[in-house]
């Protein structure tokens, strides 16, 4: 009998069997075990069967591969899914990325590159197995999760989410109170072209830029993804250092440089906040970045091909002040200080003595302005801007005239959302979002950016209004509806495996439920069932 059990999902009968017949299975000490035609097919073959590996096109009849894959996690937690599809499709392999799918490979399929991703598949099921029991691993497990406690922390710090009060209390759990340094965030907006888990792609972007860190005396507190499957993805860095010693002309293109030598990645922008040596001036820090990175972006300065060396880097002097001035504007909904705001530029523009290219640089720090006001007040200014990616070279397209038009539209749509979001608010905005979290909580691909999305806020914004309706921020509900179901679960039913209370709570993986578990209670899963089974 074979180590190692495989189900083929796939309503191509042709690629169904061709994949059955093509790889020799016994050289990987592997059988199939289970051929579905369809969705329904393969959720009970997976739920009689139990296999170690499931290949799943992502779209069939009866259900679609993503469906399957949650569905597959309830009846076989550890299982390794490998989605074989037709459609280069980024938004889905996203999903399947947050689904913790293992690979993606395309059609036509090219047998010897599948034959090698089992090959991968069956080696690592074999290690997870003899791993079970290393306390080593479990060791080294805590830590890796103990980071993505560390990026949650940064990222609500940077949201503004944790109070100065809060920031005390925290700051020793993360080994962050003895640490004398100085921080900033840094921001990259990317294009990934190569469906990639974010794991190996986080690993990847950190080898790439090590040298430059180096170079440069840095530290990586924390790297996590701000994924925007219509646009692009953030990533967002917080770094680090002792020795403060930096040339924002310098340091940016050199880590530009180096970024570029990923094949998996386009880097569309690249923005850097203020340094500063107190946490809890993060977030102000973060906007900045963020306006930084959406100039950049615009005016095309970290297109390949700009110079590394150029001094177009530095950024124009009155960006920040008057993205504070519109953001006050904008946020009193007051229309005649926004007219008085915009007639000296009406006036500018329409003085034929001054030059074209004059004009256009004018315009374009002004769309960076109202932009990142609009964001700063919650509203999710992207949505406006369908092009958003490539919206420098429709800024060098459109005449001045169309250019100070948009920016018209994008202020005044940008108070009308506003206006919008008062008129909901005797719906109360944040107990929807509660009722949202607590319907979907046990979704694994619920995340902030979710709830976010079905609110029309931003995620910055939506978390320091939730904190502030709720006392506790969307993470902390999300873990406490999570492990209180997961409690339940253990006392009302004695049998069910530790592994599909994971599944059925949201988790992804049994281990990050497990030390999420551990972490609150103070001890594992199975042990809180013994002892509830002893008192």
């Amino acid at each position: 009998m074979a180590e190692f059990s495989v189900i083929i999902a796939e309503d191509e009968k042709l690629i169904r069997n061709g994949i059955l017949k093509s790889i020799d299975w016994a050289s990987l000490n592997a059988e199939v075990t289970g051929l579905a035609k369809n969705g329904v097919e393969a959720a009970g073959l997976i739920q009689e069967k139990k296999p170690d590996i499931l290949l799943t096109d992502i779209k069939m009849a009866g259900g679609n591969g993503l469906d399957l894959i949650k569905n597959a996690r309830f009846h076989a937690p550890d299982i390794k899914v490998v989605i074989i599809s037709g459609y280069n499709n980024f938004e889905y392999a996203q999903q399947a990325i947050k689904l913790g799918v293992k690979d993606y490979i395309l059609k036509p399929i090219d047998i010897e590159k599948l034959r090698g991703i089992i090959e991968k598949l069956t080696f690592e099921i074999q290690q997870e197995r003899s791993d079970r029991n290393d306390i080593k691993k479990l060791e080294d497990f805590y830590n890796d999760n103990k980071q993505i406690l560390i990026n949650e922390f940064f990222r609500e710090l940077l949201f503004g989410v944790i109070s100065e009060k809060d920031l005390d209390k925290l700051l020793p759990a993360y080994g962050f109170e003895q640490k004398s340094a100085f921080y900033f965030p840094m921001i990259l907006y990317t294009e990934i072209k190569n469906p990639i888990e974010w794991a190996s792609l986080k690993t990847e972007l950190t080898e790439v830029i090590k040298p430059s860190l180096t170079r440069w005396s840095l530290t990586i507190d924390s790297l996590f993804l701000m994924p925007n499957e219509i646009f692009y993805t953030d990533i967002t860095l917080v770094l680090s250092s002792t020795n403060f010693t930096y040339d924002l002309n310098r340091l940016l293109p050199d880590i530009k440089s180096a970024i570029e030598q990923l094949s998996e990645i386009s880097l569309l922008a690249m923005g850097m906040g203020e340094i500063t040596g107190k946490l809890q001036e993060l977030s102000l820090s973060y906007q900045k970045a963020k306006t930084h990175a959406m100039f950049s972006m615009i005016s095309g300065l970290n297109a390949k091909g700009v110079s590394p060396d150029s001094s177009e880097y530095a950024l124009p002097v009155n960006i920040y002040e008057t993205t504070r001035n519109l953001h006050t504007i904008l946020k009193q909904k007051d229309k005649q200080k926004l007219e008085e705001f915009i007639l000296p530029i009406e006036k500018e523009i329409s003085d034929n003595s001054i030059g074209i290219e004059h004009k256009r640089t004018l315009l374009r720090n002004l769309f960076v302005c109202v932009l990142s006001a609009g964001d700063e007040l919650g509203i999710p200014v992207r949505e406006f801007f369908p092009d958003l990616m490539a919206l420098f070279r429709y800024i060098n397209l459109k005449t001045i005239q169309e250019l100070l038009t948009k920016i018209r539209w994008a202020c005044e749509m940008i108070i009308g959302q506003q206006q919008t979001r008062e008129e909901r608010a005797g719906v109360n905005l944040m107990d929807r979002a509660k009722s949202f979290i607590i319907e979907n909580y046990s979704d694994p691909l619920l995340s902030l950016e979710t709830v976010s999305n079905y609110l029309s806020l931003t995620p910055a914004y939506f978390s320091r209004l939730y904190k502030q309706a709720h006392g506790t921020s969307y993470i902390e509900t999300l873990t406490k509806l999570r492990l209180d179901r997961a409690v339940k679960y253990l006392k009302d039913n004695p049998e069910m495996k530790i592994s599909a209370i994971s599944a059925n709570v949201g988790y992804s993986t049994p281990s990050y439920f497990n030390y999420i578990f551990k972490k609150n209670f103070g001890q594992s899963p199975k042990d809180y069932r013994i002892n509830l089974t002893n008192s």
